[in-house]
């Protein structure tokens, strides 16, 4: 898809950032969008990560409004500050990485045993964020009240004509394959207005995506937090050289680090991230009455966790199954057991358009990470007790099938993962387009077993209100799922792909 809004890159300024050292750098960048008011949540997501990060802002109004400059003024110094912050923390971690390594080092030597990898990779250098810009094509209500004032029209604003964009001095990147038609997102003129003033969450992926620098991309949600070692235990993997990298791996896979081995394979890979939300309800639950005449905690509706608030959510495998872990169909705004201050931990999924066929099996995971961690736990405690060392381990992975709806977050390579369809707007089918391009394109999606993100429940955006919430524009759906129709007849054309077909297998 191509891209047909434009973007522009914001910081560091056009041509401000190092000619060499960061371009195709060999590294895992994170990638993701959000609204300004947003920003606290991706902050504490590129502090986790501690790694390079890619970020596309939606800035609500038009680049010739009066507020405009306002909004760049207060971007600027969030992401300068930002960037110092994470600057500072890669830092200071392998400042203490080294001196734990050194340590680690003599006590191996002393033991007679080879000598382990640092836990950390290289540091890579300074900007480690690149913000991309997106202006609204009118005053929109997403993060617009930053500044503690709501825009207003700009004096004397023009209409728009068709297919014009807002933007200034734009960098732009073409996409490969299928189609570009917006011809199907509606069939009338007024509803055309509404459907293009819902967020462009699509377009913000694709700047991020075409700003990014290094060899593989994570593409995730902005307020997800990553496990702790996950860029780590890509970029480095296992200890112990030829060590296996998970079940359905193969000799051919086998390399200096887990990258290494996916790169190789024979088709593109996917790694996916499991996504789980730690929700609690916002009161005690009444009990509902059960069908024996006993008693059932009643779904009762979440706590949302303001986004200036830091979300205190599981980074180690102990921490996340530490938690009561709820179903999978109790996502959404309202959660079954817990109390207000013990969240549950669930998997994470929009609700709207669930997979019939599951692609991957949480409660297996769950049951899976928590055996592994019972035997791992066991086996460091020997390896310290024997060597004074600790362990790697490995990095475990399980392929799992494509089915429909499948919305993965995950690492891929930057130069063979496809752009996503920007004719999606708001909410609904954006990132199952995506999933669904992939397997078109023929990746293979390996399940991470010992890694995972984690959000908690936030309030609801003007654009899911639009979409789903009590005053919703009732043709929502429907203009979706038309696009999403004609979307698998473009994967049809050019990958001779259907879902379900004979062309599947």
């Amino acid at each position: 898809m191509r891209q047909s809004r434009e973007a522009t890159q914001f910081y560091p300024a056009p041509g401000a950032s190092p000619a060499s050292g960061n371009i195709g750098r060999r590294d895992v960048e994170l990638v993701t969008q959000v609204s300004l008011d947003r920003w606290p949540r991706f902050a504490q997501q590129a502090l986790a990560w501690r790694g390079p990060a890619s970020v596309a802002v939606y800035v609500p109004c038009p680049p010739d409004h009066p507020l405009a400059p306002q909004y760049l003024a207060h971007l600027q110094q969030l992401a300068q500050q930002l960037d110092t912050a994470l600057s500072e923390a890669v830092a200071g971690e392998h400042a203490a990485a080294a001196s734990v390594s050194a340590a680690a080092a003599a006590a191996a030597a002393a033991a007679g045993v080879a000598g382990q990898r640092s836990g950390n990779p290289p540091a890579p250098s300074p900007p480690l964020l690149a913000v991309s810009i997106l202006h609204s094509r009118h005053v929109a209500a997403e993060g617009a009240g930053v500044l503690g004032t709501r825009p207003g029209p700009p004096p004397a604003e023009a209409p728009e004509a068709p297919g014009s964009s807002s933007g200034t001095t734009t960098t732009t990147t073409s996409t490969t394959s299928a189609t570009t038609s917006t011809s199907a997102n509606t069939s009338t003129r007024a509803g055309t207005d509404v459907y293009e003033h819902l967020y462009p969450i699509n377009a913000l992926r694709n700047a991020a995506l075409a700003a990014a620098r290094s060899s593989h991309v994570f593409l995730v949600d902005g307020d997800f937090i990553p496990s702790a070692g996950l860029r780590a235990d890509l970029l480095l993997g296992p200890a112990a050289a030829g060590s296996s990298s998970g079940s359905g791996s193969s000799s051919s896979d086998v390399g200096a680090s887990p990258l290494d081995g996916s790169d190789a394979h024979g088709r593109p890979v996917m790694w996916v991230v499991p996504a789980f939300e730690l929700a609690a309800p916002a009161a005690a639950a009444p009990a509902a009455a059960g069908a024996g005449g006993g008693s059932l905690p009643a779904a009762v509706a979440v706590a949302e966790v303001p986004d200036e608030q830091t979300a205190a959510v599981p980074r180690t495998l102990g921490q996340l199954l530490s938690y009561e872990h709820g179903a999978p169909q109790q996502g959404g705004s309202k959660v079954v057991g817990g109390a207000p201050r013990r969240p549950v931990l669930r998997p994470f999924h929009c609700g709207r358009y669930p997979q019939p066929v599951p692609s991957v099996d949480y409660a297996g995971w769950l049951a899976d990470a928590a055996a592994a961690a019972r035997q791992e736990g066991q086996q460091q405690q020997q390896q310290q007790q024997e060597a004074g060392v600790a362990g790697s381990g490995e990095l475990l992975w399980r392929e799992v099938p494509y089915h429909e709806y499948f919305e993965p977050y995950g690492i891929v390579r930057r130069d063979q993962v496809p752009f996503y369809d920007e004719r999606f707007r708001g909410y609904g089918l954006n990132k199952v387009q995506h999933a669904y391009h992939m397997a078109a394109a023929g990746f293979q999606f390996r399940l991470l077993r010992r890694h995972f993100c984690v959000t908690v429940p936030h309030a609801r955006s003007a654009s899911y209100r639009a979409a789903f919430g009590t005053a919703a524009d009732p043709q929502q759906r429907l203009r979706v799922e038309r696009l999403y129709a004609d979307f698998k007849a473009a994967m049809r054309e050019a990958h001779g792909y259907e879902y379900g077909g004979a062309a599947t297998s």
